[in-house]
């Protein structure tokens, strides 16, 4: 969880590469990728979550056999969720991956400003264990 969480924050404080650039890998258009299991009551909040954030611009995937190998290749873990970015990151924490959806839009969702959003990441992170 920690190295996902720097990495996380890392991408954060960014800035934004113009097109062209050695970091950008973006394409217009692109949706966020969720890959996991019905079964699964993380891929279940990151669903929820999504659905919150960015209706139109994710598509489930059921992590199957056929998929399995490269996923957990790219995320270096067999655990899911895994979320591809439409710049084709791929994060496997939900802790983090709120944390970078919350900082994509102009005013803070999950994690907001205050004292509430420290009560929410505090009780989030609680029952994330």
């Amino acid at each position: 969880h920690t190295c996902l969480y720097l990495f996380s924050i890392r991408l954060n404080k960014m800035e934004v590469k113009q097109k062209g650039t050695q970091r950008d890998k973006s394409e217009v258009g692109n949706k966020y990728k969720l890959i996991g299991s019905r079964q699964s009551y993380f891929t279940q909040k990151l669903q929820a979550g999504l659905q919150w954030y960015f209706r139109q611009r994710y598509e489930y995937v059921v992590k199957s056999p056929d998929i399995a190998k490269e996923i957990e290749d790219r995320s270096g873990t067999h655990q899911i969720p895994v979320l591809i970015t439409p710049e084709n990151w791929c994060i496997a924490d939900t802790t983090p991956i709120f944390s970078m959806l919350d900082s994509r839009l102009s005013v803070p969702r999950f994690y907001p400003r205050g004292i509430v959003g420290a009560l929410s990441a505090v009780t989030e992170e609680y029952f994330d264990e």
